[in-house]
């Protein structure tokens, strides 16, 4: 029997975890903020100098 998974919940969960990182981040720390979510490094802003690490 497999259970259907509750879609609503899913985002509600989601969208707490993405508004406490829209809140807490800004762009110059996506990142280092990518980097340990394992996820790809943002695109640089136009006009933006690179951030090196």
């Amino acid at each position: 029997m497999t259970e259907r998974m509750d879609v609503p919940r899913l985002r509600e969960l989601i969208d707490g975890v993405l508004a406490g990182l829209y809140q807490r981040y800004g762009h110059r720390d996506l990142p280092e903020l990518c980097e340990r979510l394992r996820l790809p490094p943002p695109p640089r802003e136009e006009g933006t100098p690179s951030i090196s690490a």
